[in-house]
């Protein structure tokens, strides 16, 4: 049983469970919540300057927007090819984003992404390696629909960067109001450049229509991975090389944290966020190494920790990738079974005003966020929560707020319902099964209402039990007798489970107790935890 202290005038949970001493097993499931969402165009079939009236997505209708030549670029369209980090680690001035995607995933756009590391420390883009990207393809499921409106200056045969909203992102349908045939091409490290035809006065209004993979955006790092088996299924030169004099450094950075390369990928990808996301904006007292620097004293804003980390998980032979735009700067990184996926490490800045935002949805992830937040996390500004956020409206931060699993959850299971309480177990459910026993290893033992816990755990029996459903619920009551549904989960081929879960905003404060159930299968009878 877990106590700890609860801050005053906050609403807070205390989650209590009795768990096993033994290592934390990991895993983690889709919810199937997730499953069949509204995901598609609305009318003419996207192609080259042919774009449908429309897309539903996430429950908007957002039609295509208006095609007019612009004024402004309203892409940044002069951008490096390698990048210095600099040691201004206190608090960023005031920045501004433009918003040119709709749903917007501000402040997320991806204008720069460096995948390698010079002699010097110097982030570099892998421009040796560029692949031409097809227009079209089909609505998927697993893929999430934006559209993008961007002025561009067009000369024939000039290759001009262009933001993106992953490294995958396919180029659904373009139109320009001049019907400028385009080409699209990308480099290894997935940044995104159009080539125009023939040359058109003026900035041109290019209106797109683009998909990104789901799972992007709210990763969840696969179960029973070191960093050195990701390693050696990544994919060719995905990883930066570092040099001798950087490789020492991240070696002992790395040692400092308990790390290396046999180290649990989950686990290991847990104290990588957790460590880098406690970095504060404070002045950096120059010892050493920029890199030794910015780890040791855990000092600086969105760009020193993802540069830290893009160094240290580097080292761990963990492909990554240092991604930035006008106002943010994050990691991607890539994992077995769910290639890249996005990893956000917070920031400082006094303000952050986000231009071109009328109007437009919100984007919402598939999932909450699954890795720790420490209290530094808080103070980020790229949640685009609190006064010092401007541009947006209360009901857009209000949205941005909440997942598309939080919201589908606040619906379904995560609310209290009228037959609260734990399922009832009877001898006759157990008639001809083998017996199963459900242990809860660990639970996030703090959170606040409308943040996520997870829970983790294995179900014994003689049974093959990959599959398998579990149940989580809270409790006021030490018998369960109140228990609400709030989550759920499936089984691996060794029973160990890892569920990730939404606090209901309308659970009561105070103590809670931590169930998990099955209702076993055919072969496994059913279980309660103690």
């Amino acid at each position: 049983m877990l106590d700890w202290l609860v801050p005053r005038f906050v609403a807070i949970l205390t989650l209590l469970t009795a768990f096993a001493s033994a290592k934390p097993l990991h895993t983690d499931v889709p919810s199937p919540l997730l499953l069949g969402s509204e995901n598609s165009t609305v009318g003419p079939k996207p192609g080259a300057n042919s774009s449908p009236d429309a897309i539903r997505t996430d429950g908007h209708y957002l039609p295509k927007p208006n095609l007019l030549e612009g004024k402004d670029a309203s892409s940044r369209t002069q951008r490096s090819d390698s990048m210095t980090m600099d040691t201004s680690t206190g608090v960023d001035p005031a920045l501004t984003y433009r918003a040119v995607f709709n749903p917007s995933i501000a402040p997320f756009k991806r204008d720069d992404a460096f995948d390698k590391i010079g002699a010097d420390g110097e982030m570099k883009k892998g421009l040796d390696s560029t692949l031409k990207i097809g227009v079209g393809g089909q609505d998927d499921d697993d893929r999430d629909l934006f559209w993008a409106t961007l002025d561009i200056e067009m000369k024939k045969g000039r290759k001009t960067p262009i933001p993106s909203v992953s490294p995958g992102m396919r180029i659904r349908s373009y139109e320009t109001a001049t019907k400028v045939r385009l080409t699209f091409t990308k480099d290894r490290a997935g940044n995104y450049f159009v080539t125009p035809k023939k040359t058109v006065p003026g900035a041109q209004r290019v209106v797109m229509l683009v998909d990104g993979a789901a799972d992007y955006f709210s990763p969840r790092p696969p179960f029973g991975h070191t960093f050195a088996t990701a390693s050696k299924q990544a994919p060719a030169d995905s990883i930066a090389k570092l040099p001798a004099n950087l490789s020492k450094e991240a070696s002992a950075a790395a040692a400092t944290l308990g790390l290396s390369a046999s180290s649990d990928l989950r686990d290991g990808l847990d104290k990588l966020v957790a460590y880098h996301r406690a970095f504060s904006a404070k002045q950096l007292q120059r010892r050493g190494s920029l890199f030794s620097d910015l780890f040791s004293q855990q000092a600086g804003v969105c760009r020193h920790r993802s540069y830290s980390f893009f160094v240290l998980a580097s080292h761990l032979g963990l492909p990554t990738r240092y991604v930035q735009n006008e106002a943010h700067a994050f990691v991607e990184v890539w994992m077995p079974t769910s290639n890249w996926g996005r990893i956000d490490l917070g920031g400082a800045a006094s303000q952050l005003d986000i231009k071109d935002a009328q109007n437009k949805a919100m984007y919402r992830s598939r999932g909450s966020d699954p890795f720790p937040r420490p209290k530094n996390w808080s103070s980020s500004y790229s949640d685009l929560q609190g006064p010092n956020v401007t541009g947006l409206s209360d009901k857009q931060k209000q949205d941005k707020m909440v997942s598309r699993t939080d919201s589908n959850q606040s619906n379904q299971a995560t609310s209290p319902r009228a037959d609260v309480g734990l399922p009832e177990i009877t001898a006759k459910d157990s008639v001809g099964k083998k017996k199963s026993t459900i242990t809860i290893v660990s639970v996030d033992s703090e959170a606040f209402r409308g943040e996520d816990i997870v829970v983790k755990g294995s179900v014994t029996s003689t049974e093959k039990k990959t599959g398998l459903r579990v149940d989580v619920y809270l409790a006021q009551e030490a018998d369960g007798a109140d228990a609400v549904l709030v989550g759920h989960g499936e089984c691996d081929n060794l029973g160990n489970y890892s569920v990730l879960v939404e606090l209901p905003k309308s659970l009561a404060t105070g103590k809670h107790r931590v169930f998990v159930t099955t209702a076993g299968n055919s072969q496994i009878g059913p279980s309660v935890s103690e």
